[in-house]
Parts: structure tokens; sequence; C-alpha cells
């Protein structure tokens, strides 16, 4: 109203509707409205007022401007606001600082140009907690198809969403360490070499092979309870012995595998051999084991030794025995 001088709403008074013109009188800045009451000539309005209430999902409408008028019953119970504390309100409040402004411009811009959008958003509680919704924007138009109001419905994904990611992370990460597994460190080796490709670039990348010696023994003598702490443990140190960029894996029960992209050379490949050797020297004095843990490593490096990710594994899976077998002999 401070930048147009009138404002155009519906309310409800006593069981009847009314158009209402709010105008703004310069002189004095005082305020008169004019009722104009809406005669219903069916029942449609009461069947869709009440599919409006009754509705399980959160509904607001903003009228033209994009300014509350009204929510249902669902909408002040999810999110906690009344609709007397929100009314002609921007909806920006419930989703500022919470999503990409481009997201929020692109919705507009479909609403604009088919009358529809539909996607998932952040929106805000009364009590300042978030929530996930997937958000159905609708643009309502009159006979002149002149936009008249917005209507929004929330359906809340939050659940979904965090069982979605529950079932990614089950699904690509090994469940006692939490490192990636082995579909996940083929599909960074992948992206890897897509990555190069696109670049028209030979970029190197190792691989390190990993087994720890004599770990049949460690469970035999301490028990499993010990045995999984020294993997947990293990698996530490290697997540510390890499950069973000690398990726450590568990390969199977005793073994694990690095993978390190854009290496520079030998000297990478050497810091990254001692960082693991030196930490797991220590993990016994952690777990509380007499005897120390060590571990023999194998390596490889694409292109030269290998193209494919298993040749990778398996040139370093040799190297590996080799080196134990030279450290044993």
């Amino acid at each position: 109203m401070k930048k147009a001088g009138h404002k155009t709403t519906t309310l409800s008074v006593a069981g009847c509707r009314f158009k209402v013109d709010i105008l703004k009188q310069d002189e004095d800045q005082q305020f008169f409205c004019l009722f104009q009451h809406w005669v219903q000539t069916d029942d449609k309005p009461d069947l869709y007022s009440s599919v409006f209430e009754q509705s399980g999902e959160a509904i607001m409408i903003t009228d033209a401007d994009d300014d509350i008028i009204d929510v249902n019953r669902a909408f002040e119970f999810k999110t906690g606001f009344k609709l007397a504390n929100i009314r002609y309100k921007k909806p920006a409040f419930l989703r500022s600082g919470l999503n990409e402004e481009q997201t929020l411009e692109n919705a507009w811009c479909d609403v604009k140009a088919k009358g529809h959008w539909s996607g998932e958003i952040k929106n805000r509680k009364a009590n300042g907690e978030y929530y996930i919704s997937w958000l159905s924007l609708s643009a309502v138009k009159d006979d002149s198809g002149k936009v008249t109001h917005h209507i929004s419905i929330f359906s809340d994904i939050t659940l979904h969403i965090q069982e979605h990611k529950k079932f990614k992370q089950l699904a690509y990460h090994d469940f006692l360490t939490g490192l990636p597994n082995r579909a996940l460190l083929e599909d960074r080796f992948g992206q890897f070499v897509l990555h190069s490709k696109r670049l028209g670039q030979a970029n190197k990348c190792a691989l390190i092979f990993i087994d720890i010696n004599s770990f049949k023994l460690i469970n035999d003598t301490y028990g499993h309870q010990k045995g999984d702490d020294c993997l947990v443990a293990i698996a530490d140190v290697l997540k510390n012995s890499i950069r973000a960029d690398d990726t450590a894996s568990r390969f199977s029960g005793d073994e694990f595998v690095l993978l390190l992209t854009e290496i520079d050379g030998e000297s990478d490949l050497q810091r990254v051999i001692e960082q693991v050797n030196q930490g797991v020297s220590v993990i016994h004095q952690h777990i509380g084991l007499e005897t120390p843990i060590t571990a023999s490593l194998g390596t490889a490096i694409f292109p030269q030794d290998a193209l494919e990710l298993d040749a990778l594994i398996q040139k370093a899976d040799t190297n590996m025995y080799e080196q134990k077998k030279l450290s044993s002999g």
C-alpha cells in the first residue's frame, strides 16, 4: 500500500465473504475500506473452503502482490505460524537465507511463464527450525487472464530426504569404518578419468593397496571387538594421511585401498606411504594391544601401469605381496 496507495483483498465476516478495497488518503495518511459483498450462487465456495481447511497438506494463499491472505489449519499446525501473525506479510521470511536465490528466481519465472512450478525448497518454522518441503506453487487467474492469487502447497519431505541420505550412506560406505566401499571407489575413479579426458589432460593418479599383517592373529588373541577397534583406528589413520580430494576405501576385511588423484610425482606417493606406516605403528597404544600393528603396501600408477581400476588394483596387490615377501625374508 505504501507504493501503490491501495490494496485489494478478501475478508470473511460473520460467514459472508467480502471483496475489500483498502485505499490510502495521501494528505493525512488515513485509510478507508470499500466492502463489496460476494453473493454465493451455489455450494462450490463452501466445498472449496472445506477442502482448504481439511487438507492434510499445508496450504498458503497469497494475493497478486504475493502478500499472505490465508493459510489452512495444517499450515498453522506444521509450521507454528498463526494466520493472525503473518497476514499480509510476504512469504520470503519463511525461506530467506535457506535456499539458493537462483532456485527461487527460476521458480517465479516458471510461474509467470507457465502458471506453475514445483520443486524442493527449505522453509522456516516459527521455532526457528527448518524443514525440507516439496512446494507446488500455482498462479490463479481471472477470466481476463490477470493473476489474482498464488496458491502454495507444502509437503514435508524432511524424513524422506533423511532416509534417502541414510540409504545412500549405507550403499556406498562401509558400515564399520564409514569409509567409501568398492562401489564408491569405482565411481570416483571413473569421475577422475572422465574429468581428465574432458580437459584433454593425461593426469596421473596412484593406487595404494594396504593389507594389515597378522590381522587374524589379532582377532584370535584379543577378540573380534579389538579387531573392529583396530580397523576403525586404521581407517582414521588413512583419512588423516590423504587430501580432501583423495579417497580412502575399505576394500575387504583387512584390506584397504587409497586413490590419490593429481599426484605430482614419486615424492607425493612416498609421503603418504610414510604417514600411513607411522600412523599404523602407534595404533596398538591407543586400543590396548601389546604388540605394534604393521601393514604391507603396494602401489600402481594410472595410466602407466593400467587403464582400468581392476587392473590397477591387481597390480598394486601384486606389488604389495612382493613387498611383504621382502619384509618377511
